[in-house]
């Protein structure tokens, strides 16, 4: 061995050698580890073999899941709009119905109940459907003359939400899920809207306990939102304004995360600490903070928010000044009309 490397040093110092007689070089490659065949598979051709593949399709899109149902649509399929229906066999991969005899984009999906809800952009309109998973159950509730969003669903009614960028105000309608046209709710005001690049828009939304919750920011000529706010919609009872100290930064949104049990979490500040964990079951009285991780002016900036069993689990830095995992239970019990969020 101590004679092996003596040669090698040797070797070395010789010029124009080219490494030592007869030495070989081990192979570095590693060997893919491959699945089995099969272990992703096909469902169905659901777009003409030879249609590309462009990144502008077509392709399959807009996939949602209602109750276990997996719809979706082929756009430019065939020159047109086709909504499908997929348990996740060949067989059970069928098509619901051709929506439009031209190309149009599906800008939004959602659901109510076991019902697939969906926006066509048509041109400068905006269509609201509805499905069942059958072609005479897919219908279209009703069209705007305008880019409209889908803001959610509560019992027998959907809402949207559109921006005016001349008032720079959101207004939220209503469509029936049953027809019968559109109903104006509310129009939300906007404290910034003299100020350059104020215009609003929906940051998240939520469903619980028989209340739809979203978040709205109000732009900066920036990245960043001057302001973000917390509303609760609760149907014919209209709107109501729970927070307008959520979240500002531009890389982190506050979640809205439906405990399971009635009360949303969301994450905002009061005057004197960072941004922390709280709670709402939809109106200002029942709307306080849940704990301060991170006591003082830092933020715990709580995320990832996942139910499994009867707890909540997430990560926050509390003060380790690292991200750990907390957990708390789904049910709580907390004193109404703690210190809202200013």
């Amino acid at each position: 061995m101590r004679a092996r490397s003596g040669c090698a040093l040797v070797w070395l110092g010789l010029a124009g050698c080219g490494g030592l007689p007869g030495e070989t070089v081990e192979a570095r490659e590693v060997a893919a580890q491959a699945c089995p065949a099969g272990v992703a598979s096909r469902v169905k051709v659901v777009v003409p073999p030879g249609s590309g593949s462009s990144v502008n399709g077509p392709y399959p899109e807009s996939l949602v899941d209602v109750q276990g149902q997996l719809y979706f649509a082929t756009n430019f399929f065939d020159g047109s709009a086709v909504l499908w229906r997929s348990n996740g066999t060949e067989a059970g991969t069928t098509w619901v119905k051709k929506l439009d005899a031209q190309a149009v984009p599906i800008g939004q999906t959602g659901f109510a109940g076991n019902l697939g809800l969906f926006l066509l952009r048509d041109g400068p309109n905006t269509e609201v459907w509805k499905t069942d998973g059958t072609s005479g159950g897919t219908v279209r509730l009703e069209t705007f003359g305008k880019f409209v969003n889908l803001l959610g669903a509560l019992n027998t009614s959907v809402y949207l939400y559109s921006m005016n960028p001349s008032t720079k105000r959101l207004r939220i309608e209503s469509v029936s899920l049953g027809g019968g046209g559109k109903t104006s709710v509310t129009t939300l005001p906007n404290p910034y809207s003299d100020q350059e690049d104020a215009y609003p828009s929906v940051q998240r939304t939520a469903t619980s306990g028989g209340k739809l919750y979203f978040s709205v920011a109000i732009g900066t000529s920036g990245p960043a939102p001057r302001e973000v706010s917390l509303w609760a919609l609760n149907g014919a009872a209209g709107t109501v304004q729970l927070s307008r100290a959520l979240s500002t930064g531009d890389e982190y949104a506050s979640p809205l995360f439906p405990t399971g049990t009635g009360p949303v979490l969301f994450v905002a500040s009061k005057s004197g600490s960072g941004i922390e964990p709280w709670f709402t079951q939809g109106s200002p009285a029942t709307t306080g903070q849940l704990a301060e991780i991170r006591p003082g002016a830092g933020s715990s900036v709580p995320d990832a928010f996942t139910l499994l069993g009867n707890r909540i689990y997430f990560r926050a830095v509390d003060d380790t000044n690292s991200f750990q995992l907390w957990s708390m239970p789904a049910a709580f019990s907390c004193p109404a009309g703690l210190a809202e969020a200013e």
